[in-house]
């Protein structure tokens, strides 16, 4: 059995930035992308009622929030197409976003640097675990390095110490050597993909 991947909904979570510096979305996307896997985009979202977040939205907002603009932002157009004037406004729309993400996708792949707190990486995580989705994680220093809990939360074949690691794992599991569901620990199901994409584009409407 081949081409596991092909019309996945993969959900990338986790820092930017990867162990060796590099951004680690930009290789794993590409090798996804490869295997006929969609990335559901944290950044560039397609959905018009969304909020708009680059690159750079981060630092812009972290910006705002170290110069006291905690609640009034006048360039919150550039933040929000919903043109709301605050930041705690933009982040439960991103947040809201992202873990529709997780409950919409078919497979979660992070990184996670212990030492690096990133608690919008911690939630999604932990809501895909309740969700039952397949993850893959990449651990910042290794096995070595993996917290307790983390261990509590997911396979331990489902840890991986690299992202040369992963990319094996990857080709693996679209070949069919590697399980993605590893002793049935995960809630797959084969949706019809007409079907999906029905309940995908529903689940994206504004209410």
């Amino acid at each position: 059995m081949s081409d596991i991947l092909q019309n996945k909904k993969v959900k990338l979570i986790g820092a930017n930035h990867g162990i060796d510096g590099s951004d680690w979305r930009i290789s794993i996307s590409s090798a996804l992308n490869s295997f006929g896997a969609d990335i559901l985009p944290s950044y560039i979202k397609p959905y018009i009622y969304t909020p708009r977040e680059y690159p750079k939205t981060h630092e812009q907002l972290k910006n705002f929030k170290d110069t006291g603009y905690y609640q009034v932002i006048s360039q919150a157009n550039k933040l929000s197409i919903l043109d709301k004037p605050w930041i705690a406004t933009h982040m439960r729309e991103a947040r809201s976003y992202e873990l529709n993400n997780i409950k919409n996708c078919d497979l979660v792949i992070g990184y996670i640097d212990p030492d690096v707190f990133t608690i919008g990486a911690i939630e999604e995580l932990s809501c895909a675990c309740f969700l039952k989705k397949p993850i893959f994680i990449v651990v910042a220093g290794g096995n070595s390095n993996i917290p307790f809990w983390l261990m509590g939360m997911i396979p331990h074949e489902c840890i991986l110490d690299s992202f040369r690691l992963l990319n094996k794992t990857l080709v693996d599991v679209n070949t069919g050597k590697t399980s993605i569901n590893p002793d049935n620990y995960w809630d797959i199901r084969d949706y019809d993909q007409d079907y999906y994409d029905a309940i995908y584009k529903a689940t994206n409407q504004k209410e």
